[in-house]
């Protein structure tokens, strides 16, 4: 059965309890929402640029936490498997195949545990136009990038001066890039694939299912730690989950995962283009 937000009227099915849209409960008996300032605006909560100025929004989409437990459940016994290709496979090689393979099971389980439909709905995974201004993306997009890195570092030289080894990060190896000519794929699979497929994935995805039963500011977490704790490395641990709050947060801020495909890409393919050029 279907019901309306009393915030911004979108339509939601009755077992959600926060608006698929806008995010607010969707219990809540408040038809007018109070500003930053704590002054109530009189204008309708209806009106799109009223909702996009004050109300942080995500696409709507109605599948609730068990689609993204069941997706994470399936997802890490997947990586685990094709991470062990580096047993029997040189490390270039397998963190390529491992990559395309990843993203595929990636989007399948999408498809299957959300969709279900034909032509995609790629609008319910965040795959929509940004709702703000170019200007104003760009400039999210940019403070992300130079946070998300800026933390590494820091975190880095903190782990480095505590004598922690254990918890600092490993450091990149040229062996993870294809030799010659086709160092080309391995910077199209970790620097293009990758981004689209996790961002799918984690934020448009998982992070979508989570908002609607605990909101979005629950669900930002709650797929980060997720994100992070699939890297399994103890020294990624605590900067990807940074990253993944801050990708989350930009999904949440601009209502599209285009942003979040951005930053992600330019984050690995500094990391990829680096290893390239230091050959």
């Amino acid at each position: 059965m279907l019901s309306n937000c009393a915030w911004c009227g979108s339509e939601f099915l009755d077992r959600v309890n926060f608006c698929p849209d806008c995010g607010n409960p969707v219990d809540s008996d408040a038809m007018r929402h109070r500003t930053a300032s704590g002054v109530d605006d009189d204008r309708s909560v209806g009106d799109p640029e009223y909702r996009w100025v004050f109300l942080p929004s995500l696409p709507p989409g109605q599948w609730g936490v068990l689609a993204p437990v069941l997706g994470s459940m399936a997802l890490l016994p997947t990586a685990l498997l094709l991470a062990s290709l580096a047993l029997w496979l040189p490390i270039a090689l397998t963190t390529v195949i491992a990559t395309l393979l990843l993203a595929v099971v990636q989007l399948a389980l999408v498809w299957i545990l959300a969709l279900r439909s034909w032509p995609l709905q790629l609008g319910l995974l965040g795959l929509g136009l940004p709702k703000r201004r170019l200007l104003i993306i760009v400039g999210a997009c940019v403070a992300t990038l130079i946070a998300s890195l800026g933390f590494a570092q820091i975190y880095g030289m903190l782990v480095s001066f505590a004598d922690l080894d254990f918890l600092m990060p490993p450091n990149l190896s040229q062996d993870l890039i294809l030799p010659g000519a086709f160092a080309a794929l391995s910077v199209i699979a970790l620097g293009i694939v990758t981004p689209v497929a996790e961002e799918i994935f984690f934020r448009g995805f998982l992070m979508r299912g989570l908002a609607n039963r605990w909101g979005i500011p629950a669900a930002v977490v709650v797929s980060a730690i997720v994100f992070a704790g699939l890297h399994f490395q103890p020294g990624v641990i605590l900067p990807v989950f940074v990253t993944g709050a801050l990708l989350g947060s930009l999904y949440w801020y601009t209502g599209s995962i285009w942003p979040c495909i951005a930053v992600h890409a330019g984050q690995n393919l500094f990391a990829s283009v680096g290893l390239i050029l230091a050959s």
